[in-house]
């Protein structure tokens, strides 16, 4: 009877603790995964701007540079 009280006494902090140290493992996991997935979308993002940007600059530089005949079309 004694052992088992004693053995119950010091387990359960034991137990708290380790449940507590579970949570926040999980806690930490679920937080990395999320800025990961966060960064690949901000990346994602600021690619296709620079890609979009690339491709306005590109094509008013060739409409900007036309030969000077060309004026009167449009």
């Amino acid at each position: 009877m004694l052992f088992e009280l004693l053995f119950l006494i010091y387990l359960l902090p034991v137990v708290v603790l380790f449940i507590l140290l579970l949570r926040f493992a999980r806690f930490i996991i679920v937080n990395v995964f999320r800025a990961a997935i966060w960064i690949i979308k901000k990346t994602v993002v600021l690619l296709w701007k620079g890609l979009v940007l690339f491709t306005a600059l590109i094509a008013g530089n060739i409409v900007a540079n036309r030969n000077q005949t060309d004026r009167g079309r449009y």
